[in-house]
């Protein structure tokens, strides 16, 4: 519990009394390019709000056959789809250079000697993005205020996409300033966030753009099971991707055992979520009822295509979030070595454990399984 206080203390200082906060929002805020950006944002929320409002009433006949909450749900809708296009494009230019552009100027080391550690370095770059990507959604809020007069959209759902889009920017940001300790050089640091930002639409993006126009939400949800346990996963894997690219971004600007063991802590639990959500998600899909060998079947194709995905997904993992760094004493690395995930026998058999946690209730679930086990009951009791 000490602990807990602790880390949220040092959470609170880090953010409150950060100084490299105050100095970014000070010299960052008076640029140029911060009104620049911020002017244009507007005026494209202003033209796109324009043509929807201009194409929407411009045929209107009389007030009674005019659907003006579905008129308002549409309006919110593609405001929200290009703030969202507009937000993830902005965000990683905010901190794409935060941490390479001080090895550009050679002033970097200058930042290490200074009192503040590495997680107050990070979370004074993530804040100042972060206040910007506020002040972006704040300034439009005016603009869809408007829906309000049309209805369809109640001021719970405006606050609740807005959530969702400021943590879309906070993950952005986290990415890029990921990008930005690793490389020496901004213009790498650059190409790679956005190399990046372009695969995540890809493979993540353009589902997400297709569930939230079919749905009209930012945030899913769903009280029904097991649809609840893949939502709950989806949630705790956003907060643990924010949380990974926190602890691998310290760990690049100063190597330290606890930064690694943090890492491996977050994939052991985030792993485990992602294959229970992962199982839950399928039965959703499916519509396969939980009940033993009742009501539907399930295809051995889907079976094998969900063990091929954990078990690539498992490889890609084990490269990626494994990582040993250089440690900065020989203390900390024996603090690292006395840890259970340390072990070079603890991935394989985690691994396992995740493949079995997998495939087991699938397996068991298939009614042609079921079939079999009462096909051989019966040939013992003969």
């Amino acid at each position: 519990m000490s602990k807990t206080m602790n880390g949220l203390l040092k959470l609170k200082e880090g953010l409150l009394n950060n100084p490299l906060l105050i100095k970014e929002l000070r010299i960052g805020l008076r640029e140029k390019r911060v009104f620049i950006i911020q002017t244009i944002y507007m005026l494209i929320l202003g033209v796109v709000a324009f043509i929807i409002l201009f194409s929407t009433f411009k045929d209107y006949h009389s007030y009674q056959s005019y659907d003006y909450r579905e008129a308002g749900r549409n309006f919110f809708k593609v405001l929200c789809i290009v703030q969202w296009c507009l937000i993830i494009l902005v965000s990683p230019s905010l901190t794409s250079t935060a941490i390479s552009s001080e090895r550009e100027r050679k002033t970097y080391d200058m930042l290490m000697v200074t009192l503040l550690d590495s997680t107050e370095i990070i979370l004074g770059k993530i804040a100042y993005a972060g206040s910007y990507i506020f002040l972006l959604l704040a300034s439009s809020l005016p603009l869809v205020a408007l829906v309000f007069f049309m209805g369809g959209v109640s001021p719970i759902e405006v606050f609740v996409n807005y959530m969702a889009l400021f943590a879309w920017g906070l993950i952005m940001s986290a990415m890029a300033l990921f990008f930005s300790s690793r490389e020496q050089r901004s213009s790498v640091a650059t190409r790679h966030s956005y190399g990046m930002l372009i695969l995540l639409g890809i493979i993540v993006g353009i589902p997400y753009m297709a569930y939230f126009v079919k749905s009209g939400q930012f945030v899913g949800y769903s009280f029904k099971f097991p649809e609840i346990i893949a939502w709950i996963s989806a949630y705790i894997n956003v907060i643990w991707i924010f949380l990974f690219l926190f602890y691998k971004t310290a760990n690049y600007i100063r190597p330290r055992a606890k930064n690694i063991l943090a890492i491996h802590r977050l994939f052991i639990f985030a792993f485990l979520i992602s294959v229970i959500g992962g199982v839950a998600g399928f039965f959703a899909v499916s519509g396969m009822s939980w009940k033993l060998g009742v009501f539907g079947k399930f295809d051995n194709v889907i079976l094998a295509s969900n063990w091929i995905f954990f078990t690539i997904a498992s490889v890609f993992l084990l490269g990626c979030f494994t990582e040993q760094s250089s440690f900065v004493s020989k203390k900390e690395q024996a603090i690292f070595r006395k840890s259970l995930t340390s072990n070079k026998y603890f991935f394989p058999l985690f691994f396992t454990f995740a493949g079995c946690l997998t495939a087991a209730p699938l397996f068991l679930f298939m009614q042609d399984w079921v079939i079999h086990i009462h096909s051989l009951s019966g040939c013992f009791s003969l």
